[in-house]
This record gives structure tokens, C-alpha cells and sequence, in this order.
């Protein structure tokens, strides 16, 4: 009688079943590692939300200290050159006022007095809001005469422009 030779080797024990002698066993599992203990999970939400927030607030601050040229367009008014500050509301989905003349050195602040969430940008790159919320303001410094043309990202047909006039004029 021959023998023939088996081309299935025996099955051992899965080497995932061998414990480590540096695992630990199912009662001495390390804390917060067992899905009945929320706690650490909401640890770590609540440390990705910070990172998210500081990253985001650092990338909001570096915008806003790179702001260049602003660009806008829509409905008029004129500031007096001794103010030096004015603002912009942003309601139903509008820029009020649309159009704008101001002194060179004045500083615009845009306001969002509206439900939904709004980015102010102009149309050369020269600056660019973070999403402002309601109630979020974002502001520009105008330094340069000339003309600026500005949009809302979000909500492209929102546009408005700045008429920047020598200080003094």
C-alpha cells in the first residue's frame, strides 16, 4: 500500500489568539479603551474642537494681517475724511451701502446682520474675510486710491465697490 502525502498541512492556532506576554487581558483592558466609558471620547472631541478652533483662528488671523487691496460694487454714501472708520451691514443677502466713497487710511468694517453665513472678498485677491457668522464683522484698511470691487463667495451675485479718494480730498 502506498502512501500518499496530505497537500493540506495540519491547521495550528491562529497567531492572533497566542497572547503577548505584555497584552492585557480582557479585565485589566486600560481605561477608557472599553466602549461602555464615553468620557475620554468626549476628551478627545473636545481636543480635536480646540486644534480645529486654534487652526482655524490662526488661518482667520494671518488673513486678516495679509489684507491687501479691497474690491467692491452696489449703493452710495460718503464719509467724512475725519472719521476714519465706517461700516457696512450685510442683511438679506445685500451689501448696505453697496457703494461707498471714503478717504484714503479709512478703515471698512463689514457686518453680517444676517441668518446665513457670508465671505467678503474682492475681486483681485487682494483680501478675503473667514466665513463670518451673524454678528461676525471683518475689517479692511483702505491705504491706496482707486476703485475696489468686492463679493460675497458664498453668494456670488452680492457685490458691492469702494471708492478710495486721496486723504484730504
Amino acid at each position: 500500500m502506498s502512501m500518499t502525502t496530505n497537500p493540506m498541512p495540519r491547521r495550528t492556532a491562529p497567531a492572533a489568539r497566542l497572547q503577548s506576554p505584555h497584552a492585557h487581558p480582557p479585565s485589566r483592558a486600560r481605561a477608557g479603551t472599553t466602549d461602555n466609558n464615553p468620557v475620554p471620547h468626549r476628551q478627545a472631541q473636545r481636543m480635536r474642537a480646540r486644534r480645529f478652533g486654534l487652526l482655524f483662528g490662526a488661518v482667520g488671523a494671518a488673513a486678516l494681517l495679509a489684507g491687501g487691496l479691497p474690491t467692491l460694487y452696489a449703493a452710495a454714501a460718503t464719509v467724512d475724511a475725519a472719521a476714519k472708520t465706517t461700516s457696512i451691514k450685510i442683511a438679506n443677502f445685500a451689501f448696505s451701502p453697496a457703494d461707498l466713497t471714503v478717504s484714503a487710511g479709512t478703515t471698512v468694517t463689514w457686518k453680517n446682520e444676517d441668518g446665513e453665513v457670508h465671505r467678503v472678498q474682492d475681486d483681485h485677491n487682494g483680501f478675503a474675510s473667514a466665513a463670518l457668522d451673524t454678528h461676525d464683522s471683518f475689517s479692511q484698511t483702505f491705504a491706496i486710491p482707486g476703485v475696489y470691487h468686492y463679493f460675497c463667495s458664498i453668494h456670488p451675485y452680492m457685490v458691492g465697490k469702494i471708492v478710495v479718494k486721496p486723504a484730504g480730498k
